[in-house]
This record gives C-alpha cells, structure tokens and sequence, in this order.
C-alpha cells in the first residue's frame, strides 16, 4: 500500500503513479516505505558472503604480474552501501522535464531540485582531519592544477571553507577523486597504496550521483579526473566509456556551449569565472575525446568538432587570480597571441587535432591534392602553435615541464 493509505488504513489499489484514493482526495502518493524495505533487503542480499566471494572469483585477475597501481579486484574494496535518496515524484517530474522539455522549464520558471545526497561516514572526506583535506587540495592545485586546469582554486576553497554550502556531497566526491592523484589511502593490512579500492569508491559514488539526477559541475568534474586518471593507468575501455559518459553529462548541464560569455542558474547570474571554469571542462572533454582516437580514427566521436567562433579558456593566471575580464576570452579565429595561458593553447591544439583526424578518418573524400594542401597548411599551423608556445613560456617564465607542455605533446 501508499503510505497515505497504510498511514489511514484504509484499502489502497497500488496503483501508479498514484493510488485512486490518493487520486480522489487530492494527496500526494508515495510509496517510499516499500522502496525502502526493498533497498534494505537488497542490501542484505549485496552484503552476503556468498555473493561477494562468487563475484571476487569471477572478476579476479590470475596474473599475480599486473600492476598494483590498476584495480585488480573488488575482493578488496568495502562494498559501497546505495547512499542516494530516491527523489520524490515532483523532483524528478521537474528534472525530467527539464531534459525533454527545456523550453517549457524556462517558460514555467522552474528550478531543478536540490538533492541533497549523503556519503557515507567511511567515505566522506568531510569526516577525517580537516588538515588533511587541505593537504590533498594544496597537492593537487600544486602539481595537477599547473597542467590540467578544470577547477577554480578560489572557488574551490571558498566551497571548502563554507560549511553551509548547498553542494557539500558533490565538492566531498570530488575531493575524494582528487585523492587518486595526491594521497590516496593506505591500506591497513599490507600499509600499501590501496588505489584500488579509492578508485572503485570514486566510481561508484559518481554513478549513484548520476543515477539520482543530479546535474552540477562538481559531479562532472569529478568524472573527468576519474577518465584523467584511467588514462594515466591505461585502464581500457573504461576510459573510452567514461570519457564518453562525461561528455553526456556535460551536454545535459549545457557546459557545450562554448560560445557563452555570461549565464544564469537558478536566477543568479553567474561569474566569468564560473563561466569559463565550465567552458574549461568542455575542452578538456574535447581534448580527452579526441586524444583516446589518436589510434583509431574510425571510431566515432562522442563531441562535434569545434568551431572557428567558439571561445577558448581565459588566461590561467588572470582565472586563477579572479582578474580576468570578458574580454581576456579570445576565440578560435582570433589567431595566436602572447598571453593566452597553457590551458587555452591547449584548446588550439585539440581543435588541430580534430582537423589531422579529419584528415584520416572515414568520411574524408578529399582528392589527393586537397588533401595534400590541407595536411601542408596544418603542418604550418601545427609549427606555428609550437613556436608561440615555447615564446610564450619564456617570455611569460610560465611553469613548463622542460619546455614540454600538453599542447606541444600533441602536436
């Protein structure tokens, strides 16, 4: 029965969505004590010891030679507990609306609901010593932050700091996914790195964010180091499949936009910071696409092509500083200039990429002397981006890897 109806006791139909007594009185109709006592006993089924040795032996690896960097077996990983509430019937009817119907979400002026999930006690990095946090976050922002920019480090803190923050899970997830580059945790039997079982936690919690519905740049962020990360340890095809899941998301959230110079959420304007740290994100899930089909350009893309009019980031340090203005944004067609920032020619590079796979990808019917034309004015373009690179770092005294850089590895 409903819960009205178990609550009144009074004969329920079980119908759905809802009850006709709940139909006939006007009442909202719910049915969470029966999800409830269904998640329970699921959860009773997931934490058996059978079932977690027969799914440790199907999955494990024999090959004692693997490295112990790449998750091997889920033997070793704490089961993760479902922690995301289930939404209620008008919080998904408003977010489901907002996918199908956008039009008609901005017409009724409606706003997405605030979910508010619960990580567990284990997990949640709010938990531990403050310290420690801050020590993973000044790791990150000093080593990943300099080469891959994607997270305001004033914002960050400024979340971090505020203890009222409306998304406190989200920035605790990706925290958590931050950790697999800086401080990931040791293991309490054999006092090794135990990456597996973080990065196993971090996947799952990000699904179970994701399958609740909750759209938010922290969410996305947090995929795309966890595909940063698969990456780095060439864990295949997760890699392709979580690239390919973020740039669905980044879509469903609008970060694909790349022509947006100002927007609003939930009414409030938003900041140019706030705005090119999602622009940000979108390069990178361009760059992450596009990098995983070096080796196979048969393989489609799961992002279009950027164009000539899209705007790549702003200059990492006017971003990082917060005193960065619109017009600092320049555009694909703009050309090369001085000061433009690593993570911006990073965006130039990945837009040539697209043209060099272009080139030899399936759907190319250029004849012979278009295409020789086109890889000849590419190669001039690619050594042009190389020259103004390596200008820019110098004169600029930017913090490169021995004069190497991401956008010159892809050149």
């Amino acid at each position: 029965a409903c819960d009205p109806c178990r609550k009144g006791k009074r004969r329920c139909d079980r119908a759905l969505p809802r009850c006709s007594l709940c139909v006939r009185k006007g009442a909202q109709c719910d049915y969470l004590s029966r999800r409830r006592t269904r998640q329970i006993r699921g959860e009773g089924r997931l934490a058996t010891p059978n079932t977690l040795s027969s799914s440790s032996a199907n999955i494990s690896r024999p090959d004692s030679r693997v490295d112990s960097r790449r998750p091997q077996s889920i033997s070793s990983v704490t089961p993760v507990i479902p922690v995301i509430p289930i939404p209620s019937n008008e919080a998904a009817t408003t977010t489901a609306i907002y996918f199908i119907a956008p039009h008609i979400f901005r017409q009724a002026q409606l706003e997405l609901p605030r979910i508010q999930p619960t990580i567990p006690a284990d997990l949640s990095p709010f938990e531990n010593d403050p310290s420690r946090i801050r020590n993973i976050a000044y790791t990150f922002f000093d080593s990943i932050h300099w080469w891959m920019p994607i997270i305001s480090k004033k914002g960050f803190f400024a979340h971090l700091l505020n203890p009222l923050s409306q998304r406190r899970s989200e920035l605790g997830l990706l925290i958590i996914c931050m950790q697999l580059y800086c401080a990931p945790d040791l293991n309490p039997e054999t006092g090794a790195l135990d990456v597996s079982a973080l990065y196993h936690n971090a996947k799952r919690l990000h699904f179970e964010m994701e399958a609740a519905g909750i759209l938010s740049l922290r969410v996305l962020q947090a995929g795309i180091l966890i595909a940063l990360y698969e990456v780095g340890q060439a864990i295949y095809p997760a890699a392709y499949l979580t690239v390919g899941a973020c740039a669905r998301y980044g879509i469903a959230i609008g970060v694909d936009n790349l022509r947006e110079e100002s927007s609003s959420e939930y009414g409030n304007p938003r900041s140019l910071s706030e705005v090119d740290e999602r622009r940000r994100a979108w390069w990178t899930i361009l760059f992450l696409d596009r990098f995983l089909n070096i080796s196979n350009p048969n393989r489609p893309l799961a992002t279009k092509n950027p164009t000539f009019d899209d705007l790549l980031p702003i200059d990492d340090k006017l971003w990082d500083d917060g005193t960065a203005k619109p017009s600092d944004a320049f555009s694909i067609s703009q050309g090369f200039s001085l000061e433009m920032g690593m993570f911006s020619r990073l965006g130039q590079a990945t837009f040539l990429l697209s043209q060099a796979l272009d080139l030899v990808g399936p759907d190319n019917h250029q004849s012979v002397m278009e295409r020789n034309q086109q890889i000849a004015q590419l190669r001039r373009t690619l050594h042009a981006l190389i020259t103004v690179s390596n200008a820019e770092a110098t004169a600029r005294e930017l913090r490169t890897c021995s004069g190497f850089c991401p956008q010159l590895s892809i050149c």
